[in-house]
């Protein structure tokens, strides 16, 4: 259904049209002033072992969203957005838990993801991967959201 391989310096462009998003807007912190030259900067800057990617259709190529987990002190936090020609189809699902793989592979103790309070559709899909609710908290950028914590 689908894969993750790392993103190119070809991809900015796609990225940042698709960062442009309502949804995507709302739920993360990507910038509306986004460019395509910002991405490809931040992608020539990710070093060669980073835990970040493109979803692909593992058929097709076609690409589908972002992926990238951030590990601190143990703590694997992934993050995640799907495109929206792409939603609707488990691509969220499918990503998260393949990110919850390779946090443990990485050798992240524990695996918590950061949704805010509304959105429902992402709340969804941690608690269809089995993540639960440990806390509220007021995000610096984000707003009120919760902290979920995954035990495999």
């Amino acid at each position: 259904m689908i894969e993750f391989r790392p993103w190119s310096e070809a991809d900015a462009a796609w990225y940042a049209e698709q960062a442009k998003d309502e949804q995507i807007l709302r739920w993360t912190t990507d910038s509306p002033d986004l460019t395509a030259e910002d991405v490809r900067t931040a992608i020539a800057a990710l070093p060669g072992d980073a835990l970040a990617w493109m979803i692909v259709d593992a058929e097709t190529g076609e690409p589908l969203g972002n992926a990238a987990v951030d590990v601190k002190d143990g703590i694997a936090e992934p993050s995640y957005w799907v495109a929206a020609p792409a939603r609707g189809r488990g691509v969220a699902t499918a990503a998260l838990r393949e990110m919850c793989a390779r946090s443990v592979a990485a050798g992240a103790e524990r695996v918590e993801v950061i949704i805010h309070r509304d959105n429902a559709a992402s709340t969804r899909v941690a608690e269809n991967v089995g993540f639960v609710a440990v806390r509220d908290f007021e995000h610096p950028k984000l707003g009120p959201c919760v902290r979920y914590r995954w035990d495999g």
